[in-house]
């Protein structure tokens, strides 16, 4: 029986196996050459090591609630929803704490791809008769140019590798009425990552709909309910993370920021569709730069658009679609690349954001692979895919060496802008020796297709053979695309290494502060080391935050919240007391940028930091003389600050002024005066200090600070409002001295409370809105996910039982 059940799945074994051992040969040599950490280009460094490091290590130690260490501060379980809150993946190595959790992602990123290939071979193997045919594709899918491309961002990894799974469990309760799997893989994947889920769900009803009008599927009511009744359990189960995440999204300026008018029907970025078009017949551009097409304001340049397949690319894909064009899968590959087309229609798989987003394209790639299978099963003749190929790699060819403007250093040094331009040929590609290297690869591989194509009825081990060479080349090819990435950015990952996991500052305060980074490509470090930071790159945060950065900055915040020289209000408002400026890992030591400001002393140089120390830092939890209202600090600004020096001048107004909404402003008028104009008159970097000073006498002498909350002590001879800048997040209550009082939004966003005369005790405590609620929904979820499976097993017991008797 073990034996029958080892061969039953001894295809799996060796798919799985083979995937994970080729990922973990591809990122080798960058292991070796790292320290034994795998430093891959930009967001896997910036963003993923410091997120598995800094989630587990609030998990492990400090709690599951706020965490002070994201920004500003910010709810971990929606804040990190997007990453890995909720990704079975991350959890699975959760437990491993501190650095040490580094050095097991490259092997979890490794078994990802393998569990992506064993449900993609479970899928295919469904419509294709040959085995080998199911691992080619299945194999693709999990070395798909896609899944090249979101390396560099590792939590992608999570949704891909359940894609195929839900897809199958969607088939099979279709098909075969097997139920339970469908709204488990639904509960798994929307708990995993809740933007992905949402394409996933439009993929879901156009893939339905499809199949049934191409009779692939057959409709009934009965089949409909089902389907239904598994899609409101799975959801349900993850309601747990995904109410939470609703409530704070529903808030969000982001959300709101939709596509509309002419950007509906045409790309404003026009590089857009013939980067579209190269992805089918080359690997993709490092997400470093275009190797062809460049996208004008660079806002794209990080854009995945993939469908490129290794070794065979599109060459099985358009034959199968010539042979089949009104099968389903003819039908829906065509459909997705009309939808690719239009904005509108490929905006509505990330809710019609107006920034480009591809990043449902694993979907059509699974379908790609699936189409690539079947033309192999099915033995059919490749020529005219061969072809195809051929053309479009000779186009893109001839493309490059078309002539364009260049770049080139004029003689006149006076000139501001030394620069002129210069028509050129060959100078398409900004990284030619990168191109034509992806043009000579994919001619390598129409070579051994067309070798394929041509051997194919004569050996009866082809399909092995060209799968062996499939699987050299992707190690091959995945391996050239690391070493491009990090070479076009000058990754050095030594000096990466020694600047983050391989450095601890060590800094004698144990007062609680903010710090801060001049780079914002080390902003995330901080989290590495334990401390909070006033900076950080995040694409979710709370919304108070996002406000609080538009009103000082005068710009929404994107992904990181950036902060200059001139902002230094900003630190003294955010409690900055420390200052990390990143310097050349070498006996010079000099700093990458300079770091001059009155006011901040160098406090020492530690490994490749200078860390400068504010000399007039005002301690969490602070009084102000005056407050303005948020509409007559607007009014003063715009009739006597000119428009360049209006944030500024504003960052300066708000050190002297705590600024209310005008409603809070009256209400709060027996605890805090209004500011006379003549007050805010002459702001500048002396008044500065000596507003600093001012509200560092009348602060909080303790301020201590945990996941459920903080707690602060003021001893002051007058009552007023004590501000604090933590954002005034919906999930807050406050007492002081045990008395329930009410948190006032105030600076755009942070929080405030009003306190009596004498000694007061304030504590602030943080339960995530929708928890308590998407627990019990999760719960009641779980329970009726077992009954109804077990009520489906039953009755497939009692059919089965009624058939042998029968």
């Amino acid at each position: 029986m073990f034996w029958w059940t080892m061969k039953k799945y001894l295809s799996y074994i060796k798919i799985f196996l083979l995937s994970f051992v080729s990922m973990m040969l591809i990122m080798l040599p960058n292991i070796i050459e790292n320290n034994g950490v795998y430093i891959f280009a930009d967001d896997y460094f910036a963003q993923q090591i410091p997120f598995y490091i800094h989630a587990s290590d609030i998990i492990n130690h400090y709690g599951i609630g706020w965490d002070w260490y994201t920004d500003l501060g910010n709810d971990f379980i929606t804040s990190y929803s997007f990453y890995l809150s909720g990704s079975i993946f991350f959890w699975m190595i959760s437990w491993i704490t501190g650095k040490a959790i580094i050095y097991v992602m490259p092997v979890m990123l490794a078994a990802k791809t393998a569990i992506g290939a064993c449900g993609a071979f479970a899928y295919i193997k469904r419509y294709v008769k040959s085995e080998q045919a199911a691992f080619i594709g299945a194999f693709l899918y999990a070395f798909s140019g896609f899944q090249l491309t979101v390396m560099v961002y590792n939590h992608f990894h999570d949704v891909t590798a359940l894609f195929p799974f839900l897809l199958l469990s969607f088939d099979l309760l279709v098909v075969e009425n097997k139920k339970g799997m469908f709204s488990l893989m639904a509960g798994i994947t929307a708990i995993t990552n809740y933007y992905f889920f949402v394409g996933i769900v439009i993929w879901i009803i156009l893939y339905y709909i499809i199949k049934c009008i191409k009779r692939d599927f057959v409709f009934s009511i009965k089949s409909f309910i089902s389907i239904l009744t598994e899609s409101v359990i799975g959801t349900g189960l993850s309601a747990i993370i995904l109410l939470p995440t609703f409530l704070l999204l529903s808030g969000a300026e982001r959300v709101n920021d939709t596509l509309s008018g002419i950007y509906l029907l045409s790309y404003e970025d026009y590089t857009i569709i013939p980067k579209l078009i190269q992805s089918i017949f080359i690997m993709p551009d490092p997400l470093s730069g275009a190797v062809l097409f460049r996208s004008p304001d660079g806002l794209n340049t990080w854009t995945i658009v993939s469908l490129y397949l290794p070794l065979f690319s599109i060459v099985a894909v358009v034959v199968y679609v010539k042979n089949n064009s009104k099968d389903w899968i003819s039908t829906i590959l065509k459909v997705c690349f009309v939808i690719m087309l239009i904005p509108a229609l490929n905006s509505a798989f990330s809710l019609f954001n107006t920034h480009y987003y591809a990043r449902w394209f694993f979907m059509p790639v699974l379908i790609m692979c699936l189409s690539t299978a079947k033309a192999i099963d099915n033995n059919y003749d490749l020529e005219f895919g061969i072809k195809a190929e051929a053309i479009g790699v000779c186009v893109l060819s001839v493309v490059a060496c078309l002539p364009d403007k260049a770049y080139v250093e004029s003689g006149d040094l006076s000139v501001s802008a030394q620069t002129d331009k210069s028509v050129k040929f060959f100078s398409m590609s900004p990284v030619p020796e990168v191109f034509w290297q992806y043009i000579a690869f994919a001619l390598i591989s129409l070579l051994f297709v067309w070798i394929y194509n041509h051997e194919k009825n004569k050996d009866r081990k082809i399909l092995k053979k060209i799968s062996a060479v499939m699987v050299v080349f992707v190690i091959i090819t995945y391996s050239v695309h690391i070493n491009n990435a990090v070479f076009q950015l000058t990754v050095d990952g030594n000096e990466l290494y020694n600047a983050s996991v391989g450095f601890s500052p060590e800094i004698d305060d144990q007062s609680a502060f903010r710090t801060f980074h001049t780079n914002n490509n080390d902003c995330n470090f901080s989290m590495i080391w334990g401390y909070m930071n006033a900076g950080c790159y995040h694409s979710v945060e709370a919304n108070e935050s996002d406000e609080f950065y538009y009103q000082v900055q005068g710009n929404k915040r994107l992904w990181h919240s950036d902060y200059y020289s001139k902002d230094y209000p900003v630190l003294g408002l955010l409690s900055v007391k420390y200052v990390f400026n990143a310097a050349t890992d070498d006996d010079l030591n000099v700093e990458f940028v300079q770091f001059r400001l009155n006011g901040w002393s160098l406090y020492d140089k530690q490994g490749m930091y200078y860390i400068y120390k504010n000399d007039h830092f005002v301690p969490f939890g602070f009084m102000y003389d005056y407050c303005i209202s948020d509409n007559e600090l607007e009014r003063y600004l715009n009739e006597n600050v000119d428009e360049e020096s209006k944030y500024q001048y504003k960052k300066l107004a708000m050190m002297r002024a705590l600024v209310l909404d005008q409603s809070d402003a009256e209400k709060y008028k027996d605890y805090i005066e209004s500011i006379p104009e003549n007050m805010l008159d002459g702001l500048d970097e002396n008044t500065y200090f000596s507003d600093c000073d001012d509200r560092k006498a009348e602060s909080c002498y303790s301020f201590e600070y945990d996941s459920k909350g903080y707690r602060a002590k003021i001893n002051t001879e007058r009552k007023g409002l004590v501000y604090f800048s933590v954002p005034c997040s919906d999930g807050w209550t406050a007492t002081v001295n045990g008395k329930d009082v009410e948190i006032i939004k105030v600076h755009y966003g942070l929080s405030a409370v009003a306190v009596e005369e004498g000694n007061n005790n304030i504590e602030f405590v943080y339960k995530t809105p929708g928890l308590k609620e998407g627990e019990f929904i999760s719960g009641m979820s779980l329970l009726i996910f077992v009954i109804y499976t077990l009520f489906s097993c039953i009755k497939v017991i009692n059919r089965h039982e009624k058939s042998v008797v029968n």
